[in-house]
């Protein structure tokens, strides 16, 4: 592991550490410089990885180059995704998928924009919209079933779903269903 883009600042605990090994090698045998460097690098990841946590000016690589503060956000937005797509027939909030998930609100933007590129907002959204496509291509033609179908996936103004799911798909949910 190593840590790339270091703070601004060394840590009290940190120089205490450096200091503390640094005279424990001194004129020492070999054993105990053995020993002595086997705690230091606990101790130096032991710190790493706090830092790591609390700090996002500082990361912690993993082995596949991957930052922990990446792999949190990736489990975390995963395990939102897959909640916004069990919960899609319901009304869902952010707030409530955030305190499911034991996290922020923050958080969970954060973890959205660093997996998904947009807002968990974007994304339900997204959902909706694709699953309504899903539906008008599964269904016969009928106007009065857009409406139903707008309002099955949480869009209750038919107008403001026809604008949303033309900037998303590139076509009208009416043009969806005369092409089936």
């Amino acid at each position: 592991m190593t840590i790339v883009h270091p703070g601004l600042h060394v840590s009290k605990k940190l120089r205490s550490i450096v200091l503390g090994y640094l005279q424990a090698i001194d004129g020492v045998s070999m054993d105990s410089r053995v020993a002595a460097e086997l705690t230091f690098q606990l101790d130096l990841l032991r710190i790493a990885r706090r830092v790591c946590v609390r700090s996002s000016r500082v990361q912690l690589l993993t082995e596949d180059n991957s930052s922990c503060l990446t792999v949190r956000h990736t489990r975390i937005a995963s395990d939102a995704a897959e909640l916004i797509e069990t919960s899609l027939d319901g009304l869902i909030s952010i707030a409530a998928i955030a305190q499911s998930l034991d996290v922020s609100e923050r958080t969970l933007l954060t973890a959205f924009r660093s997996r998904y590129h947009q807002s968990p907002r974007h994304f339900i959204q997204s959902m909706r919209l694709n699953r309504a496509r899903t539906l008008l291509r599964d269904s016969p033609n009928s106007g009065a079933l857009i409406q139903d179908i707008a309002a099955q996936v949480g869009f209750y103004d038919a107008g403001r779903f026809a604008s949303k799911y033309q900037r998303l798909f590139g076509e009208l949910p009416s043009q969806t269903v005369k092409n089936t």
